[in-house]
């Protein structure tokens, strides 16, 4: 698995966590539905500013996002 799927799908994990729908997730880091379903899917990578935004939104560390190993 790419570094980018898995961070795509640490996304929706943390994202269902919080019990929020993509459009959601979309408003708050002030992008759209499909930009959050093709990070999630691993089609788009998330930039570094969009995981400090992932970050403050799901209070968790950029770490998280990240294999442990």
């Amino acid at each position: 698995m790419e570094l980018y799927e898995f961070v795509g799908e640490q996304i929706r994990h943390q994202r269902k966590l919080a019990k929020l729908n993509q459009s959601q997730l979309a408003e708050l880091l002030d992008t759209n539905q499909q930009t959050i379903g093709m990070m999630e899917n691993g089609k788009r990578r998330a930039t570094l500013q969009d995981l400090v935004k992932l970050r403050k939104i799901f209070n968790v560390s950029v770490d998280d996002f990240l294999p442990k190993d």
